[in-house]
This record gives C-alpha cells, sequence and structure tokens, in this order.
C-alpha cells in the first residue's frame, strides 16, 4: 500500500531535519547557523504551539515501543481524537510559516538531511488523514501497531544503522563526524539538549545527563551480570572502568569532550544490549 505524502506538510519530519541540521552545526562548529536553527525552533515550536501539539502527538505513535495490541489500538484512537481537536488551518499556516524561514534562512538542502524513522513518520501522518478508505485504513493501523508493539530492539527496525563491533571512541567520533545521520534517540537526545544548552543556562541539559549517566550505568550494571560478561574478568574489568568513568562525568562542565565521552558510552551501551 503506497500513500502520497507530502513531507513538508509533516510536521515531525521537519523537526527531525531541523535537529539532524543541528548535528551537522556542532560537530563543524558552525556556531551563526546553529544559533539560527535554534531561533527557528524556538519561534515554531513554543510550548502551546499547534506544531509543538502536533509533533508530541507523533511522537507518541513513533516513538511507542513494546506496548500490546490493545494498548496500541487504544493509543491511535485518542491520538487521532486529540489530533482532530487541533487547528488544521492554524498548523497549516505554522507549517507554510516554518517552511518559509527554513529555506530562507537555511537553505532548502535542509529537507535533504537523511531521517532514519522518516517512513515511520509518514506512517503515522497518514493516520491522521481523514481520507483514507476503510482497507486503507486498516492496513496503515495494522502497520502502526506492528511498530508500537515492537519489542523495543530498535536496530533490527528498518532503516536502522548497523551496529560495529570493538568500537572505540576514535573511531566512533570519525563516524559521529562523517555520517551525522546514524545518531540513534539516546544520542540525538544528549545533542539536541547541548545544542539548546547554549541559548538558555543548560538546566535541562544537566537535568538530561543526570537522568542518563544514571540510566547507562544501570544498563551496564546488567550487562555485567550477563554470562558472557560475568565469566570473563577482562570484559568484567572493562566494564567497570566505563561504568566508572561516568562517576567522574557528574558535575563537569560540559565541553565536547565531555560529550563525545559519553556519545561513545551510548553507543557501546546500545550495542551490548543489541548483541546481547
Amino acid at each position: 500500500m503506497r500513500l502520497k505524502h507530502n513531507k513538508k506538510r509533516n510536521t515531525a519530519f521537519l523537526y527531525e531535519c531541523l535537529i539532524q541540521e543541528l548535528a551537522k552545526c556542532v560537530v563543524g562548529r558552525d556556531y551563526q547557523r546553529r544559533d539560527e536553527i535554534v531561533s527557528i525552533i524556538r519561534k515554531h515550536f513554543t510550548k502551546d504551539s499547534e506544531l509543538k501539539k502536533e509533533l508530541t502527538l507523533y511522537t507518541t505513535l513513533s516513538e511507542t515501543r513494546s506496548a500490546t495490541d490493545r494498548i496500541a489500538s487504544r493509543l491511535i484512537e485518542e491520538v487521532r481524537r486529540a489530533h482532530e481537536s487541533l487547528d488544521s488551518e492554524e498548523v497549516f499556516r505554522s507549517q507554510t510559516s516554518l517552511v518559509k524561514d527554513i529555506n530562507s534562512t537555511l537553505g532548502t538542502n535542509v529537507f535533504s538531511n537523511f531521517v532514519q524513522n522518516y517512513r515511520n513518520l509518514a506512517s503515522v501522518q497518514q493516520i491522521f488523514n481523514k481520507g483514507l478508505k476503510p482497507k486503507e485504513r486498516v492496513l496503515l493501523e495494522a502497520k502502526v501497531i506492528s511498530l508500537m508493539t515492537h519489542n523495543g530492539d530498535r536496530e533490527s527496525e528498518p532503516n536502522r544503522v548497523e551496529s560495529h563491533d570493538n568500537i572505540v571512541l576514535r573511531t566512533f567520533i570519525q563516524k559521529f563526524n562523517d555520517k551525522y545521520e546514524n545518531l540513534h534517540e539516546e544520542q540525538k537526545g544528549l545533542l539536541t539538549r547541548y545544542v539548546l544548552s547554549f541559548q538558555n543556562n543548560g538546566v535541562e541539559l544537566k537535568t538530561f545527563l543526570n537522568e542518563e549517566i544514571s540510566r547507562l550505568k544501570t544498563e551496564l550494571k546488567k550487562t555485567m551480570k550477563v554470562k558472557e560478561v560475568a565469566e570473563d574478568p577482562l570484559m568484567i574489568e572493562k566494564t567497570q572502568k566505563v561504568s566508572d568513568s561516568l562517576d567522574k562525568l557528574h558535575g563537569q562542565k560540559v565541553d565536547r569532550n565531555v560529550l563525545k565521552r559519553i556519545l561513545q558510552i551510548q553507543h557501546l551501551v546500545r550495542e551490548a544490549n543489541t548483541d546481547g
């Protein structure tokens, strides 16, 4: 089933393109362009804006994992109902204004940024389409339900980046510099808050880091209980060192070196979970 998709009328796609462009600017140290992107995000995605409300609905469906069929169906129903309550004309005007600002300030190449979950976002957009035929709606909902009931192993989903064995900091940073689109959700969340911290006092970044460091330590602790790791003293030692290094990051000023270190550990944890 192939349905027409207008990506410039997909609020989540537009937002993801901007986030990917932010990643490029941070790595490339293009601070002027970075500030221009942040300004656009702040202008169009304010807390009470229709675009922000619609973006939240997109992420509810596109990022939910490990749900039961019943819960997924209920979520689709509730999200569709919430979407119908939005001011559709205001959403259209806001999207038009956002696209205009992107074109005039950043250039049309922004829309060419690789968005990993593009197909999922396109499917969610069609969920909001009131003109679907009954068969199209049923098949589309089945597709989105399948996405939402996935067991959470995001690396095995379509369009996900293949994991890399025995990755080290230098290799990872080089890959990060060369292929910005290879960010996974945890890294993108960290990078986004890092960039936005330049426009505020960094409170949100610090809060996120405290939570993320705790999460990473918990995941590393689980890794050390895996049979293959628990029976290998060298792997236990290395994993413990990584965990200890996270403790040292608490309270440190978040510069590029700290950022890169956390990005690396996020990747290693994701890889460990993927490899089982």
